[in-house]
């Protein structure tokens, strides 16, 4: 049996006041983000690039709500994060949030996209 090695990164912060657990796991296959604000893992998004056309160079992503409220808000902040993350693999994402405003949710954005280059 092949043996694997999983990273495994845990941070909390403060967004607007808002205490925020951030929980990622790098397997091989996908990438798994825990983010919450209640301290529940909240709904959780299957990303996935999608294979642009020869002649398309335009970045596009499916967003899967696999459980929880399949909202605009979470799509919106699924697809924002993932453009930002720019990965190949999938990404399988945990999403509990108290706001999905704008400036709330690309503090949260940034703050993942560094834990995760980091």
């Amino acid at each position: 049996m092949e043996q694997t090695h999983l990273v495994n990164k845990k941070t909390a912060f403060e967004v607007d006041g808002n205490h925020t657990d951030l929980i990622i796991t790098d397997f091989a296959d996908k990438l798994f983000i825990v983010v919450t604000q209640f301290r529940k893992i909240g709904s959780m998004v299957y990303i996935v690039h999608d294979r642009p056309l020869e002649e398309d160079t335009s970045t596009t992503y499916t967003i899967k709500v696999l459980l929880g409220k399949d909202e605009p808000e979470i799509h919106a902040f699924a697809r924002g994060l993932a453009g930002k993350l720019a990965l190949k693999k999938p990404i399988l994402l945990a999403v509990a949030l108290k706001s999905f405003t704008i400036e709330p949710c690309r503090k949260i954005q940034q703050m993942i996209l560094d834990f995760v280059s980091g």
